[in-house]
């Protein structure tokens, strides 16, 4: 989102920070494209009457191509390989010591989060076969009932 309101404020000068429905129609661009771009190498974030200025209404019309999504998503990509780090152990039998990987919730389907996870764990292709979003919506009701039983 702080991507689309900068390009907007640089091409405009208009911050579309301040405005709240602007910013809920830039959150659901967002979210939409990041779909999109699981699946696709570049997509159009197109919003019509964004805005309006002096001269009458403005449109939001941005390319986005999944390389510079991963360029901006670095740093949480980065961070989120580090609990995957800590918890399995040493790097190098990593790969022997688990047969199957299952990556859950709905940023698992970005396929940098795959190619990272692969990497880390010598290559094993992460399992496909559940949806991430319900099996992660499983483990969360798993594991409040486990904590209600204690």
């Amino acid at each position: 989102m702080d991507w689309l309101i900068t390009e907007f404020k640089t091409k405009n000068n208009i911050d579309l920070s301040k405005d709240k429905m602007a910013l809920q129609r830039l959150k659901d661009a967002a979210e939409k494209a990041k779909i999109e771009l699981s699946q696709m190498m570049e997509t159009e974030i197109n919003l019509p009457f964004i805005t309006a200025g002096a001269n009458g209404p403005i449109h939001m019309e941005e390319k986005l191509t999944r390389t510079r999504l991963e360029q901006m998503m670095n740093d949480l990509l980065d961070r989120s390989m580090k609990p995957v780090k800590a918890g399995p152990g040493r790097r190098e039998d990593v790969a022997e010591r688990y047969s199957e990987v299952v990556l859950v919730g709905g940023s698992t389907r970005i396929p940098k989060v795959q190619s990272l996870v692969r990497n880390f764990f010598g290559g094993k292709e992460p399992h496909k076969g559940v949806n991430p979003t319900k099996s992660w919506q499983s483990a969360r009701r798993f594991r409040a009932r486990c904590w209600r039983a204690t």
